[in-house]
């Protein structure tokens, strides 16, 4: 399992390659710490407690982002989530299936992203969630996948990892399909990627492309 970390206040982490890097989603901004202080931030993962943070440091990680001054949590929660062994095999792009929704919802979603932060993508995935069906789905992850490949060279910013996984994701909570979408990061250089995986198998990506970064946010 991989463990992802979270912080109360929206802004989660992981550790790569020894440094931690962070994702505040209010803000939509990945940064890092100091060398000393991010050896403090890993002391504090290693005894999982913000209470034996010393006055000091902890003012430090506030000005740094990490916490808020009004933040009370004691302790940080960890998500896992399986790494992914594997991806979905198409065979061919399916040309006439769900072309114009997947355009349609993309464009919508490169909208929202366009005009706001984050804050309210878990708002917005939650709200879809709760509306699904509990019968089983009548089309599969494979059917929108085919679709997605086959509309891409018409969908607004089709390259556009985010906007177009959070598309991915809208489209298989419609047809009663759940998913996890998964924020992933690279040190040295940084670099941030983002996609659609279901346990262990990779919906909408290449399963050697993401396995370079580290999941730092998965909703």
């Amino acid at each position: 399992m991989h463990v992802v970390y979270q912080l109360n206040d929206g802004t989660a982490f992981c550790i790569t390659n020894g440094q931690t890097l962070f994702l505040d989603v209010a803000k939509n901004r990945y940064f890092s710490l100091s060398p000393s202080l991010d050896a403090v931030f890993q002391r504090l993962i290693t005894e999982n407690s913000v209470d034996r943070l010393s006055s000091d440091d902890r003012q430090r990680l506030e000005r740094a982002g990490v916490f808020s001054a009004e933040q009370t949590c004691s302790s940080i929660t960890r998500l896992e989530i399986q790494p992914a062994q594997q991806e979905l095999c198409l065979d061919e792009p399916s040309p006439g299936f769900g072309m114009t929704s997947c355009i349609f919802t993309q464009a919508m979603v490169s909208m929202r992203t366009h005009r706001k932060t984050l804050a309210w993508l878990p708002r917005s995935l939650q709200r879809r969630r709760m509306t699904m069906k509990s019968e089983c789905p009548a089309f599969s992850w494979t059917s929108i996948a085919r679709a997605f490949s086959a509309s891409a060279p018409l969908r607004p910013r089709a390259d556009h990892c985010l906007t177009s996984s959070i598309a991915f994701l809208y489209a298989g909570l419609a047809k009663n399909l759940d998913a996890q979408l998964v924020f992933g990061v690279h040190s040295a250089p940084f670099t941030a990627h983002c996609w659609v995986q279901s346990n262990a198998t990779v919906l909408n990506d290449r399963l050697e492309k993401v396995k370079t970064f580290t999941p730092i946010l998965v909703l």
